[in-house]
């Protein structure tokens, strides 16, 4: 059986070996695709909370996407005090968060000066949310040690989507970190 070739599709004339076991030939790196918006668009931000909420499900963390760009939230994590504690993360809460402080999420591509297209507060009791739905309801042991996690599918959020964070205890130190970063898809 004699060799394949596979031609470019947009007509440059450049071709791919395809060998008979239909394998194709090609030297190739892979990154994975926070990797690739962090070196080439310099979009990749992380936020960091370290707060102590006041009481039984208070809010104390909010993001919302202003970006026309797809925000995905793709890992976090959680410490807590010595105590057990756990949050909710709530989709698109309703209404305006309310006596809170901003955040100012930093860029991980430490080359640039590209700020995230966000709404993101902190509050030790942030006012003014209701409703939405619970998203997860993530555990902290309490015993010290940082929960650091992933979303597999990210959490996608699409301009003018938000999601709150509320503790179901309050009155517990803790720190909470988010990692997100804007998706331009390729559809050419």
């Amino acid at each position: 059986m004699s060799l394949t070739t596979l031609k470019d599709g947009r007509g440059t004339g450049q071709t791919a070996k395809i060998d008979t076991e239909g394998r194709i030939h090609t030297y190739a790196t892979t990154e994975n695709e926070e990797l690739h918006v962090n070196r080439h668009n310099s979009e990749h931000f992380i936020t960091y909370v370290d707060i102590t909420p006041t009481g039984a499900n208070d809010y104390f963390f909010y993001l919302k996407n202003t970006h026309t760009l797809d925000l995905i939230i793709n890992w976090y994590r959680i410490w807590t005090e010595s105590a057990a504690e756990a949050i909710d993360l709530i989709r698109n809460p309703a209404g305006t968060p309310g006596n809170t402080t901003q955040l100012t999420p930093l860029n991980m591509h430490f080359g640039s000066n590209k700020s995230a297209t966000v709404e993101n507060y902190e509050s030790v009791n942030m006012s003014g949310l209701s409703g939405g739905s619970t998203l997860d309801r993530l555990r902290i042991s309490g015993d010290g040690k940082d929960v650091v996690d992933s979303y597999e599918g990210g959490i996608i959020l699409p301009q003018g989507t938000s999601i709150g964070a509320r503790v179901v205890n309050g009155a517990i130190p803790l720190e909470f970190t988010a990692s997100f970063y804007y998706t331009r898809l390729d559809v050419t």
